[in-house]
């Protein structure tokens, strides 16, 4: 009679050990670099919170009220309810084939004025487009126009279509009064 508990020892333990390493091993995530780029998995950019440039912030001046700085800023991201008199402007962009960005712009107020301002240096609005734009493909320019020989065949394998049937005339369109009166002219 064979003894199972040797056949379980010698066998089914570390075919379960196996089985648990490799079921962990799928819970793990692979970077920018692993199985999505790999298998060609599509990862949007993810751009997050507010868009501040460089020239708003040469325009944010020490003294400004509120409403001001809302018209000018946009409204904030985060508006603690702890911290009434702080309001923080954040960006952040993820992309999968770009590296990615984080900014911050933190402005204090004492009562409705603006009191001071503190962050990272912010790019230009045409430098912040640039880091957010693809690149176009440009190795081959494309053709625009057809030469007279690419014309004439284009019209050999099209097929002419026969004339619509003739419809009967068609009334003139009815005149309506003016909406105003006095407009009479």
């Amino acid at each position: 009679m064979p003894n199972f508990s040797n056949f379980t020892c010698r066998v089914l333990r570390p075919l379960s050990l196996v089985a648990v390493v490799v079921a962990l091993g799928a819970c793990t995530t692979a970077d920018d670099q692993g199985y999505g780029s790999a298998l060609g998995i599509y990862r949007p950019d993810v751009l997050q919170g507010n868009v501040v440039t460089a020239e708003q912030v040469a325009l944010l001046k020490v003294g400004m009220s509120r409403a001001q700085v809302t018209r000018l800023m946009g409204t904030p991201l985060l508006k603690s309810a702890f911290h009434a008199d702080r309001w923080d402007y954040v960006f952040s962009r993820l992309s999968a084939d770009a590296p990615g960005q984080k900014r911050r712009l933190s402005l204090w107020f004492e009562g409705d004025l603006l009191a001071r301002f503190e962050g990272d240096e912010m790019p230009t609005e045409a430098k912040f487009v640039d880091s957010i734009a693809k690149p176009l493909d440009v190795s081959e320019p494309v053709k625009l126009q057809a030469t007279a020989e690419e014309l004439e065949a284009f019209k050999a394998k099209t097929p002419v279509a026969p004339a619509p049937p003739s419809t009967p005339a068609v009334a003139a369109p009815k005149a309506y009064p003016p909406l105003n009166a006095e407009v009479t002219k």
